[in-house]
């Protein structure tokens, strides 16, 4: 067992015809018997050899974990990860490939050879792992909501108060379309903010709460620091609702899609 400090997946193994011939194990993961899952694994290989399509395929197991298998079908291995269950498939799929084109890289010969399940043979591709997974994991708690809005709040003050002399000209009486800039405008400086808290704060769920407080802030703390906020957010209110949940809920969804979540020690 490995004790890389914030990375997963938990555990990753290559199964070749049945036999287990590389597994790492990067966190322990409570309760979960190797023998059985690798006894599970290598009856799962046939199976996966004809069954499964290209990409991964996932197995939702108990107590928020998941299993995510790749096949390589070129090698005839396939890869299975047991990772958490909110990790995002598009991801997986993307990291498993590359740990699948590393290996048959840097295995080539082995695995062309006539004893690729010698299992001893593969213990130098742990250096190579951790390397693949470096900056792949990201924290998602109260300490990444709190700085996506403190990061989302400097966005929006920072934006508007760069715009402050141009505001009387956007909303000059004589022309009917300049009051439709400032909102587009107010609106992407609404949309850029809420990309960056959302994403910080970790995932869609998080993101769209952290764009609803950091909505509330700014109204309050533009309303303090600029008179004709009194005026103004009402009006842009219901466009900046719009534009902040929607712009949360995808900054998260982009997390999701390029960082993993960090390991949990779960019960099972």
């Amino acid at each position: 067992m490995r004790n890389d400090k914030d990375l997963v997946i938990h555990c990753l193994y290559i199964i070749d015809h049945g036999v287990c011939i590389y597994s790492y194990e990067f966190k322990p993961v409570s309760l979960l018997n190797e023998d059985l899952l690798v006894g599970f694994l290598a009856s799962m290989d046939d199976l996966a050899q004809v069954a499964f399509q290209e990409g991964v395929q996932d197995l939702q197991i108990k107590s928020g974990y998941k299993l995510s298998f790749y096949m390589d079908v070129l090698h005839n291995l396939l890869y299975c990860a047991v990772c958490s269950g909110e990790d995002d498939t598009v991801l997986l799929s993307n990291i498993l490939r590359e740990i699948a084109d590393a290996f048959s890289v840097a295995m080539h010969s082995r695995l062309e050879s006539n004893s690729r399940t010698e299992r001893s043979a593969y213990w130098f591709f742990d250096d190579r792992v951790p390397k693949i997974l470096e900056g792949r994991v990201k924290a998602r708690d109260q300490k990444s909501m709190a700085l996506g809005l403190t990061l989302g709040m400097a966005v929006i003050i920072g934006l508007m108060l760069a715009f402050l002399p141009f505001v009387e000209l956007f909303l000059d009486d004589d022309d009917p379309m300049r009051p439709i800039a400032f909102i587009i405008d107010a609106c992407a400086v609404v949309l850029v903010a809420n990309l960056v808290s959302g994403y910080l704060a970790g995932n869609p769920r998080r993101g769209v709460h952290t764009s609803l407080v950091l909505l509330v802030l700014s109204t309050v703390v533009l309303s303090l620091i600029w008179e004709i906020s009194a005026i103004i957010m009402p009006i842009l209110l219901p466009y900046n609702l719009i534009v902040s949940i929607a712009a949360g809920f995808s900054g998260g969804k982009i997390c999701d899609r390029l960082k993993l979540y960090p390991f949990v020690m779960l019960p099972m």
